[in-house]
């Protein structure tokens, strides 16, 4: 006899008091709580128009969506709010965090720590779906659905990934806007060592006392190129350059194409003698030889 299948629970709309909920364990990891006046803001906003937008929960109440709306209404003085309990999230701790931070996406201005720390994450939590209900055919492919989904280009989510690879007091300058994402991407490829005393002067910087923000920026940026210079002084990295013969190579394969071109489209010859470029072939020819000749070594 065949079994019949349980059917799957759905979201329910129910009433929790405040004190019951708890935020999740992950909002704190990828997220800083909005600043006391746009807490006041959105607060405002809530008291004019009530809570449009249920706060989702787990059915153990662990807020999926909302935390910072669970804010502002403690700060109203409310005691009981409407919520949706995710029943059908029951046990999904995969999909809770993908859900988690896709809200946190839609609704607010992320800083690029915040949005490295979620590319880094959605990256994982993709690579585990590729095997179910979504495949992708490679990396590139991924990185190409996530850009779109952070309205960004894939190149600017990994340089601004590589920025965690650093301390936690670098990444917090980089929060602030006291070290920008160029200077943190070379932080992370400095020695270990390196990083840790440099992570250690910053934190000095940071945890003093009567220093406004202009100054600190100062004097974060003033150290970490400090770093960086002294790292380029001791180990300067070698520029490479593509050797005469390579491009002489690659101009000579070009010639063909134009020389195609001008064969079909006669009346561009008033701009491209046809004649010249047949003689820089025939020279660029002598000048691979003479550089591959044993004598030019």
């Amino acid at each position: 006899m065949k079994r019949k299948s349980k059917p799957k629970a759905e979201p329910a709309l129910e009433k929790r008091n405040i004190d019951d909920l708890r935020p999740h364990e992950s909002q704190a990891a990828y997220f800083e709580d909005l600043s006391d006046p746009e807490l006041e803001r959105l607060a405002d906003s809530i008291q004019r128009n009530g809570l449009e937008t249920p706060i989702q929960i787990t059915p153990d109440d662990r807020i999926i969506k909302g935390h910072q709306r669970l804010r502002a209404c403690k700060l109203l003085g409310w005691t009981e709010v409407d919520v949706w309990v995710r029943y059908d999230l029951q046990d999904d701790e995969k999909q809770i965090e993908y859900e988690l931070i896709s809200d946190n996406l839609d609704r607010r201005q992320l800083g690029p720590i915040e949005i490295a720390r979620c590319y880094r994450r959605l990256k994982k939590l993709e690579r585990r779906k590729s095997g179910g209900r979504r495949k992708h055919a490679g990396e590139g492919d991924l990185r190409d659905l996530l850009a779109k989904r952070f309205e960004m280009s894939g190149r600017n989510l990994d340089m601004l990934e590589e920025a965690l690879d650093t301390p936690e007091v670098v990444q917090w300058a980089v929060a602030k806007k006291y070290l920008p994402v160029t200077l943190a991407r070379r932080i992370a490829r400095l020695p270990a060592d390196e990083q840790k005393a440099l992570a250690g002067d910053i934190a000095e910087w940071k945890e003093s006392e009567g220093i406004d923000d202009m100054r600190l920026r100062h004097a974060i940026k003033r150290l970490a190129r400090q770093y960086l210079s002294t790292a380029a002084e001791e180990s300067p990295a070698p520029r490479s350059k593509p050797g005469m013969a390579t491009i002489a190579d690659a101009m000579v394969k070009t010639l063909p194409r134009v020389e195609s071109l001008l064969t079909r489209k006669p009346e561009r010859r008033s701009l491209y003698d046809l004649a010249k470029f047949k003689q820089a072939h025939e020279t660029l020819g002598r000048v691979i030889e003479k550089l591959e000749s044993p004598e030019e070594g």
